[in-house]
């Protein structure tokens, strides 16, 4: 099938249409759907509640995709694409987003954009916004100042009118899940504050809005949500869905929305150019006040973005069926038919941008298997005399022979991976990984009689002694727990069990000396009060513990003598 090729898709949809003229995008950092969509959201957020009847406020259901942390998923709302896990280790220090965004499309056409609150957007957008002030999100144990500071901020610029977009991101309750957990009291508390919030800047929006009868939008939403230990970055269901609400247009709750689905509705609303990476499509509920007419050429132009991307991933059967609803569609505007053209691209934008956000989040497991059997071997190899010639041809042969097979594999069970591609470099590729796999393999054999003497000589010597028998498995059993989640997210508790024991080894060792156990002794129960200071990990975090025992107000003056003790403690 010819690629397909749009014409059009670089001009603003000002050209277009007319959507919003002012936009404020407030981000809470951590707040999930249920924070909202529940029973206590009359006495939690009472503005945003009362507004709830109105056809111009709607919550949309919002998924995010992982990682659950907050560059990754700023990307994700301005970009409109699912970021890597990199960017997990990237989150800690963002640097400049190189590609296109809607915030490079707002400073293209001109617009004012003014930020307030956690500082990864001025490190992503450097100089983009006409006025600014950052907080820093380490500082977990402030709940309160950091958003204090942004607030201040957005009462300033309600008094002035020289802006088009708005971003504010505010930490707080984020800082309250990672200390206390999603159930703390202090949640509510949070929760009428950005309800305030809330209800001060949508007060000011529908005075404008009548002073200059002009449209505008208002969206409250999360970056990510909260587990219900406090944490965020999995996959759970608190973490992965949170609230998207808008005031300000006419708008309809069909179903749930992608966060991926932002960063192009947002576009046309402002009549901008879509972000050259987007692969979001629109959010329909949030269309209802175009017109046919209007509402057809923007999913036109979004169809036609996400077309170029789809015809190049998509296979053969649903790339017809796709083509198919999409000759559909422009028969329909041609014809005037609006209605059928709409739900064409609907139809159509819905499978191509599901392909392509499932095409972004999905890993080439067989190669992972690949690069782990290759460690594997580069271990074992270490020490081996060098490779003959003997062993390149039989390596070279091995590869020819597996090559075939892999060909023949590939062909009756259509597997998804790098190592069945057709295209030239992924083939040169697949050949190269499997000589390596080969030659190694090749030098393992011949050198096995010599590898057995080794690894048997290394086993006898680790068994005369228990300790370092125990030590030598217990680190084997820390690695084999990475492939799980739920052993990662539980990982100290390894790491306790770990420690104990290797005491109590340690002990009976050197049990007939009265000193050294009494030491030992003296750590277990140092130990045991340690691990009770604090509940760590995901399942027990929201346990009582010595910390919040000393937080009750009852029992301040303990904790004051506690960090007396441990001041003299330290300086001793």
């Amino acid at each position: 099938m010819a690629i397909y090729r749009c014409n059009f898709c670089d001009i603003p949809m000002s050209h277009f249409l007319t959507g919003v003229d002012k936009i404020v995008l407030m981000i809470i950092d951590g707040i999930r759907l249920d924070f909202v969509n529940n029973k206590d959201m009359k006495s939690n957020m009472p503005y945003l509640h009362s507004s709830t009847n109105s056809n111009q406020t709607c919550i949309f259901p919002c998924r995010v995709h992982l990682p659950t942390v907050t560059m990754p998923r700023v990307k994700a709302l301005t970009v409109g694409t699912v970021p890597s896990f990199v960017d997990i280790a990237l989150n800690f220090g963002s640097s400049r987003l190189n590609k296109d965004s809607i915030i490079n499309q707002l400073v293209k056409e001109g617009k004012k954009i003014v930020f307030y609150g956690d500082n990864t957007w001025i490190k992503l957008f450097p100089n983009m916004f006409t006025r600014q002030e950052g907080t820093t999100s380490f500082f977990v144990s402030d709940f309160f100042e950091v958003d204090t500071n942004v607030t201040r901020n957005v009462n300033e610029e309600l008094k002035r009118d020289d802006w088009d977009f708005m971003i504010l991101h505010y930490l707080g309750l984020d800082h309250i899940g990672h200390v206390e957990g999603s159930f703390s009291s202090k949640i509510s508390s949070k929760l009428r504050e950005m309800d305030a919030v809330i209800g001060n800047i949508n007060r000011y929006l529908l005075d404008w809005k009548k002073k200059r009868r002009k449209n505008y939008l208002l969206i409250i939403c999360g970056d990510h949500g909260m587990k219900d230990s406090g944490g965020h970055g999995g996959s759970t269901f608190p973490e992965v869905m949170v609230p998207f609400i808008t005031l300000g247009v006419p708008c309809n709750v069909d179903g749930e929305i992608s966060q991926v689905d932002v960063a192009v509705s947002l576009s046309t609303l402002l009549g901008l150019s879509f972000p050259k990476g987007n692969v979001g499509k629109l959010i329909k509920g949030l269309m209802y006040h175009l017109t046919k007419a209007e509402k057809t050429k923007a999913y036109q132009r979004n169809s036609e973005q996400l077309r170029n991307k789809f015809q190049k991933i998509a296979d053969e059967e649903l790339l017809f069926e796709v083509h198919g609803l999409l000759e559909d569609a422009d028969y329909a505007r041609n014809t005037k038919d609006y209605s059928r053209a709409i739900k064409s691209y609907e139809i159509a934008l819905s499978k191509m941008s599901e392909t392509l956000v499932r095409s972004l989040t999905k890993y080439d497991s067989v190669m992972l298997y690949c690069a782990v059997i290759l460690a594997v071997q580069s271990g074992f190899l270490v020490g081996i005399e060098r490779c003959s010639k003997s062993s390149i041809v039989f390596a070279v042969l091995s590869t020819c022979i597996v090559t075939r097979v892999l060909y023949e594999f590939c062909y009756y069970f259509s597997c998804d991976t790098v190592l069945c591609s057709s295209w030239t470099p992924a083939a040169i590729f697949s050949c190269a990984v499997i000589f390596i796999l080969s030659i190694n393999t090749v030098l393992l054999l011949r050198s096995l009689k010599s590898l057995l003497n080794r690894i048997r000589g290394f086993v006898f010597s680790i068994l005369k002694d228990f300790i370092l028998s125990f030590l030598i498995i217990g680190s084997i059993g820390h690695i084999c727990s990475s492939t799980s989640t739920s052993f990662i997210e539980e990982e100290h508790m390894i790491w306790y069990f770990l420690w104990t024991t290797f005491l109590v080894l340690i002990g009976f060792r050197y049990r007939a000396e009265k000193q050294t156990l009494g030491k030992i002794l003296l750590l277990l129960i140092l130990h045991r009060i340690l691990k009770k200071l604090n509940q760590t990990g995901d399942q027990w975090s929201a346990l009582p513990d010595i910390n919040d025992w000393f937080r009750t107000p009852d029992n301040k003056h303990w904790l004051s003598v506690y960090m007396i003790f441990s001041k003299f403690e330290t300086q001793n």
